[in-house]
This record gives C-alpha cells, structure tokens and sequence, in this order.
C-alpha cells in the first residue's frame, strides 16, 4: 500500500460531502458531523496509470469510499478502481469498503456487465455501486 501524502488529504465533518467531475456527481450525508478525509487521487496520491478520481475515508472506523466519476465508459471506469484498490487497500478487519461508479450516461446503469462486476468486487470484500449523473449515498452506519 502506498502512503498518502498529506497535501492530498482534507479533513471534513461536513454534512455533506461532494465529489464531481463535469456531469457525474456524488454526495455523502453525513448528517452526524462524523470526520471524513476527503482523499483526491487522481493527480496527487496517483500521478501515473489508472487511477480513481477519489478517495473518503472514515476517520472513526477506517472505512473506505472508492469514486470513479464517468463519462461513459464502464471497462475504464472499473480498470481504474481495480488498479487504485491495489495500491491504496488496506485489508484490516472490521472496515467497509465500497466502490461507486457515478455516470453521465444513463446506458451504465442498465449494463448487463454489472452483475457480473459487483460478484467480482463483492470476492475482494468491496461492495460495487452504480449510479447515474448526480446522486446521494447516506454515510451513516
């Protein structure tokens, strides 16, 4: 696992928690204040390769929150978490670990691939989702 650098870190108690790129965004309620590192992967921890664009973090529990925002394209979008779940993954007991997907194609959702796809995370212990365009996702536990 590669250390993360401090520069791409900010800690957050937000209520909500954003994340966007272009047309696909993700927010996350976390209507308890609870601090969250707000991790940008892409072009700072990961300068190189296939990468997701973001990171959250549970400073309480160690969760961890994988976001690809995309385009259209459902391979690359998966090739990136994959190749970020290697590098930054920590395997430790107890944590909850998912992947989101947020698109601005709306063919992504119906994907008859994505089945598939969440059976092969949910093998690596990482619970797959899939949204379209803007989206919300509850943090609490």
């Amino acid at each position: 696992m590669i250390e993360i650098p401090n520069a791409c870190v900010a800690r957050t108690k937000d209520s909500n928690i954003v994340f966007k790129e272009n047309k696909a965004r993700i927010s996350f309620l976390n209507s308890n204040r609870k601090p969250y590192d707000r991790i940008t992967v892409d072009g700072c921890v990961i300068r190189e390769g296939n990468k997701c664009d973001f990171l959250l973090a549970s400073c309480e529990f160690g969760d961890r929150y994988f976001v690809e925002l995309k385009g259209e394209n459902l391979e690359h979008a998966i090739l990136q978490l994959e190749s970020t779940f290697a590098k930054l993954l920590d395997n430790r007991e107890g944590m909850m670990r998912k992947a989101f997907v947020v698109s601005s194609n709306s063919g992504m959702r119906i994907s008859p691939h994505r089945q598939q796809l969440e059976k092969r995370f949910k093998k690596q212990g990482i619970d797959l989702h899939f949204f379209h365009s803007q989206t919300v996702y509850n943090l609490e536990r």
